[in-house]
């Protein structure tokens, strides 16, 4: 039976159709895992917490089996909590997904945040894409969202409120009574979510990923391969991986 995961993607002020996530799904697909990739931010409207969050994203997906979660910054906090939700014991695999914010990751959030909300959508992801960057390099420039007024406030309501979420996010005590295996991939570089923002459980681990920012997953693909190698001992005993992943 071929092993099946769940991508979250990260917040985005439109859908990519899993441009951002890429990386993962190709990495899985070398590992002969399937993937099913969500657009989380299209739930954050009805959601007033991470938690919260999870829990919708846990009734949308209801019926479906999956014996690894993965997601990405955003996605990362909501696979994480989705894996707690639903009382799951599979693997779960983060990029650059926080599990407690701090001082610096909730101000510079914010900032982003309040471009965001009070309109300025094209600021907001200016300001977005040079904190994704590495820190010490300068992002390319970020050419304004070809949007009509009603869809650049949607994309502004998609930016923070998903943001929003992450400012205020406690997983601690979810991560540490979690059974499974949470494996979580940082950039060293990271100007937002470092390994001081990764579960610290004891069935978690974090891969730093040298000279990356946000997208360690664009910056070297093949942690994504590293961390796969790390886990697939406990997902291949609870469900055998195809052959062509042996």
């Amino acid at each position: 039976m071929t092993a099946r995961a769940v991508i979250f993607a990260p917040a985005l002020p439109i859908w990519d159709e899993g441009a951002s996530v890429e990386p993962i799904r190709a990495g899985l697909d070398r590992h002969g895992i399937a993937a099913h990739i969500v657009d989380t931010n299209s739930l954050t409207e009805e959601a007033t917490s991470i938690e919260h969050l999870a829990e919708l994203w846990a009734e949308h997906l209801s019926g479906l089996r999956f014996d690894l979660v993965c997601g990405n910054a955003l996605g990362g906090a909501v696979a994480t909590m989705f894996a707690v939700r639903n009382r799951l014991s599979c693997p779960v695999l983060t990029v650059s997904g926080p599990v407690r914010t701090s001082p610096k990751l909730s101000a510079r959030l914010t900032t982003i945040i309040n471009l965001a909300a009070s309109g300025g959508i094209d600021a907001a992801m200016v300001e977005l894409h040079a904190k994704v960057m590495p820190a010490g390099e300068a992002a390319p420039p970020t050419p304004p969202l070809q949007l009509t007024r009603h869809s650049r406030h949607v994309a502004a309501r998609r930016i923070a409120t998903g943001l929003s979420m992450l400012r205020t996010v406690d997983l601690d005590e979810a991560t540490h009574r979690y059974p499974g295996r949470i494996v979580s991939i940082v950039g060293t570089r990271s100007q937002l979510v470092g390994a001081e923002h990764t579960a610290d459980g004891p069935t978690s681990s974090t891969l730093s990923v040298a000279g990356a920012g946000m997208r360690p997953h664009h910056h070297n693909p093949t942690c994504i391969d590293v961390a796969l190698t790390e886990i697939r001992q406990p997902l291949e005993t609870s469900h055998a991986i195809s052959s062509s992943a042996r």
